[in-house]
Formats: structure tokens, C-alpha cells, sequence
């Protein structure tokens, strides 16, 4: 099983990086899903044409560290991170 790291951040408060999307990554089918740092699921992606808006259950997630994993049709597992800042 081949893993590759991802990093990233995006400010949800500017107008400018206000979603979370896979960039550069290749066009195949995947399910990306994305975690806060308890191991709870916040997001479940299907494609990487979805993205995360920064909000869990309706409410703004907070500022932290947020983890995902992308699960491609391969069955290849990519892992990584990302911060949500708010001011």
C-alpha cells in the first residue's frame, strides 16, 4: 500500500482559501475523509471534485489541525494535513 502526505491550509474568513480541496491531485475516483484531532469524522468526500467548507454538524469548526485520507479506486491510501485558521 503506497502512502503519500499532503499539507496544507486554508483561512475560511477572507474570501480567499475559504474551502478545503485536494489540489494537483489526479483524477480518479475517491473517497476523501477528514478528521479532527480526536479521530472524529467531520466530512465524508465522495470524488475530488468536493470540497470542505470548514463547518461540522451546521457550526464553524474551530482553529486547529484537521487530518484526512483519500482512498482511491486503487485501494491506495493517501494521508495528511491540514490547519484551519480563524480570527
Amino acid at each position: 500500500m503506497f502512502v503519500k502526505t499532503y499539507l496544507c491550509f486554508f483561512s475560511n474568513i477572507d474570501g480567499t482559501n475559504d474551502f478545503w480541496r485536494l489540489k494537483g491531485f489526479p483524477e480518479v475516483n475517491n473517497t476523501i475523509c477528514i478528521y479532527n484531532r480526536f479521530g472524529n469524522l467531520l466530512k465524508e468526500i465522495k470524488s475530488n471534485t468536493g470540497f470542505w467548507d470548514g463547518t461540522y454538524k451546521g457550526k464553524n469548526a474551530i482553529s486547529s489541525n484537521y487530518w484526512f485520507k483519500v482512498v482511491i479506486e486503487t485501494g491506495e491510501i493517501f494521508n495528511g494535513n491540514f490547519s484551519l485558521l480563524r480570527k
